[in-house]
């Protein structure tokens, strides 16, 4: 699908359709966003699911906070991920929602 941002569109993921928004994923930077319905181009009925899969070793980003932070996957257990983040090098368990894939380069 195609979102608006600013004045124009930008290729996007459609992650999560509701009643009156449609949650996006900007292909250009990973960035998510909650859009108005109508400043959506494209965007199927319902959201696909989609569940990449993390494993050790896989750059992904995580929460801390309010922020997506780069961090390296170091084991991934059925509740939690832990990562060692890039910034400083300390481990973190995170609930496997706050952690996405990293889009490449």
């Amino acid at each position: 699908c195609q979102a608006k941002f600013g004045n124009s569109f930008f290729e996007a993921e459609c992650v999560e359709i509701g009643e009156t928004t449609i949650k996006v994923k900007y292909k250009y930077d990973g960035s998510e966003a909650e859009v108005p319905k109508e400043e959506v181009k494209g965007a199927p009925k319902e959201a696909p699911v989609v569940e990449p899969t993390i494993s050790a070793g896989d750059i992904v980003q995580g929460k801390y906070g309010q922020e997506y932070h780069d961090a390296e996957v170091v084991e991934v257990t059925d509740s939690v991920i832990k990562v060692k983040w890039k910034y400083n090098g300390s481990d973190a368990e995170l609930p496997k929602d706050d952690v996405t894939v990293k889009p490449p380069p």
